[in-house]
């Protein structure tokens, strides 16, 4: 079985989290789009006169006027994220979850009889109503969308399971739009006069395929009550943050830019140590009238030196528009992982036993897609014509 945990108030819960003295007043949280200020998410008071995700801030300002409005901070968003799937890593191994302004939390209970499946959401919903802030409703089903739909329509607080082999039963009344499909079928299901999974599910297999192709079929299936995705196994995310506090703030560029050269230094003796680069970079600037900027950069290559983790960081910072003095600085580096090696490591193993070379050129692959990686070994008795001094050999057990 497979337990669903909708959070609908995520991304609200954790900014009151960091802003306490927004608790008793609508908030929304807003997100910058192709330069364009948007509603990220909204808080219940702040839905209820209209004001939904994607909406114009402006907008969204004049339908509620007395909301208060900080912007999205990705960074904790994601940690939030990750320490939910710390505590839910005592119930099972197995656990995903997908966040934006609200959050799906997957968690495999393995093949367990629907009872004892029922004894372990409870367990997993008291734990997450006891020692989190979060409001969390629990679909129970075996399989994830199943499980899905169950718990976005279950009442906050309360566990909705599904039987197996009811499945498609359960899903029959709801609307098509649990599917979440794109507005090219949503035409194609209005046309047909298809309105709900129901009448989806009792259409023949053969005119589904015709009309909708693979994607619609996958759909057919899910509407069915068939869903073969697996949770995928609990890796925990590694990061590495640094920071630094200011009092007073300050506005001088040079004593911020300083900072983050310290920052650069202190984590590049980290990767080295740990032998890991970084994929993604985030700066987080907070200023003296309580807000806080961040910049989020993705590097074409990945950083693990001073010199590239300082370029990328100061850049971030030439970036910033920042209004006011700083009163500190937090760097966070994510998607660690081992780093990618270039060819001219090969010359560092020209005297390392062939594993080593075959090792590097293994791993040369996917970087430059091919397995195409040779040494160059000279002749012991070769002739004076160039061609026959040297020869080839593959490296790499591709």
């Amino acid at each position: 079985m497979i337990a669903c945990v909708f959070l609908p108030e995520f991304a609200i819960t954790v900014a009151r989290a960091s802003e306490p003295s927004t608790s008793t007043q609508p908030l929304m949280l807003s997100a910058e789009k192709r330069k364009r200020p948007l509603v990220y998410a909204a808080s219940v008071k702040a839905r209820a006169v209209g004001v939904t995700p994607g909406m114009s801030l402006t907008r969204a300002r004049a339908l509620c006027p007395d909301a208060a409005i900080l912007p999205v901070i990705y960074s904790r968003l994601q940690q939030a994220a990750d320490d939910l799937l710390v505590r839910c890593s005592r119930f099972t191994d197995r656990l995903e979850i997908s966040q934006d302004h609200s959050a799906m939390l997957w968690a495999d209970l393995r093949n367990i009889p629907l009872p004892e499946a029922v004894k372990q959401a409870q367990a997993l919903c008291d734990d997450l109503g006891n020692n989190t802030v979060y409001a969390t409703a629990i679909g129970l089903a075996a399989n994830k969308f199943t499980a899905q739909v169950a718990a976005v329509t279950a009442d906050l607080g309360q566990i909705q399971s599904v039987t197996p082999g009811k499945e498609a039963a359960f899903l029959a009344p709801f609307p098509l739009s649990r599917l979440a499909v794109g507005p090219t079928l949503v035409y194609q299901f209005r046309i047909l006069g298809l309105h709900t999974l129901g009448q989806f599910a009792a259409l023949p297999n053969a005119a589904v395929n015709e009309h909708f192709g693979t994607v619609g079929q996958q759909l057919y299936e899910r509407a069915h009550g068939n869903d073969p995705r697996p949770v995928a196994a609990y890796i925990a995310r590694l990061v590495e943050g640094w920071t630094q506090s200011f009092e007073p703030g300050v506005e001088d560029r040079q004593i911020l830019e300083r900072a983050l050269y310290t920052a650069a230094q202190t984590l590049a003796e980290r990767l080295k140590r740990k032998n890991l680069a970084s994929g993604q970079l985030n700066l987080l600037i907070h200023l003296d009238n309580r807000q806080t900027l961040e910049l989020h950069h993705e590097p074409r290559e990945d950083v693990m030196t001073v010199f590239s983790l300082s370029t990328e960081l100061l850049r971030l910072l030439k970036d910033a528009v920042i209004a006011g003095p700083v009163v500190g600085l937090e760097v966070v580096l994510s998607d660690l992982h081992e780093p990618a090696p270039y060819q001219l490591d090969f010359f560092g193993k020209l005297f390392a036993d062939q594993s080593s070379i075959d090792t590097v050129a293994n791993r040369l692959q996917p970087r430059y897609r091919t397995s195409d990686f040779y040494t160059v070994k000279p002749q012991p008795h070769s002739s004076y014509i160039p061609e026959q001094c040297f020869i080839l050999e593959r490296a790499g057990g591709a």
